[in-house]
């Protein structure tokens, strides 16, 4: 589920950052070379000319030849980019930007409850100790009833030698 999960996503932000990606290339490329990335016909016109012997002779059509060359590593990283994003926090971000001004205006008067829930009370010094001397007092009987139980093994001992 998980994984089907995750290739929707993928698919639906690779659509949409490949949308984008083109609306944003392909008029650069159209204002420096003339050359649509979508239509058909000025990549049969390059292939045309590649194939019958042309050849590359100004920057400017090496430049056009290191931009479509460097088309897919630069979409291949604006998808990894737009896959990190967390969308919902970008959608509720314009939520939060409006709160914050809302209690930024009335700052004297927003209310910040802290701690809800049961109060736990302090405990005085004198049940403190009270506590220590319960403590103490059963280490007091667990060593004297130890000590009784080492006398008995001791004595039964002793019987048993003579």
């Amino acid at each position: 589920m998980k994984k089907i999960k995750k290739l929707i996503e993928i698919l639906i932000v690779g659509s949409i950052w490949t949308y984008i990606f083109v609306a944003l290339v392909d008029p650069l490329f159209q204002h420096w070379w003339r050359f649509s990335l979508l239509r058909g016909d000025d990549w049969q016109t390059i292939a045309y000319y590649w194939n019958h012997g042309g050849k590359f002779k100004t920057a400017n059509d090496f430049a056009l030849l290191g931009a479509i060359a460097a088309l897919p590593i630069v979409w291949v990283v604006g998808l990894i980019w737009a896959y990190k994003i967390k969308y919902t926090n970008l959608l509720l971000k314009p939520l939060e930007w409006m709160f914050d001004r809302k209690y930024l205006a009335d700052s004297g008067k927003r209310i910040v409850i802290k701690n809800i829930g049961l109060k736990e009370e302090k405990e005085s010094e004198a049940d403190i100790i009270k506590k220590e001397l319960k403590n103490i007092e059963k280490e007091i009987d667990n060593s004297k009833e130890t000590a009784k139980i080492r006398e008995n093994i001791a004595g039964q001992i002793n019987q048993l030698k003579k």
